[in-house]
């Protein structure tokens, strides 16, 4: 996994789309715009894995994006609480 950009310190609760505005709109954060066909991963909503679990492989491209999306989340989860450890 590479990180592009992380913004931490943000002070008191704000939806994503509001930091996210915010950080583009300063000039010295240096955000960079992704290339064509690149994204940026933002912290967001995360589907449950509890509803997969016991489950076999899941049905359906829904299904399976969903299980994929869940499963990054929660990796992209552990590496914050790893960065806010240190």
């Amino acid at each position: 996994m590479k990180f592009a950009f992380v913004m931490v310190g943000w002070l008191g609760t704000a939806n994503n789309s509001r930091v996210f505005l915010k950080m583009i709109q300063n000039p010295d954060n240096h955000f960079l715009i992704p290339l064509e066909g690149k994204y940026y991963l933002c912290h967001g909503e995360c589907y449950h894995l509890c509803d997969y679990r016991g489950q076999q492989t899941p049905k359906g491209p829904n299904e399976l994006f969903n299980y994929t999306h869940s499963s990054l989340c929660n990796v992209i989860e552990r590496c914050f609480v790893v960065l806010k450890a240190h």
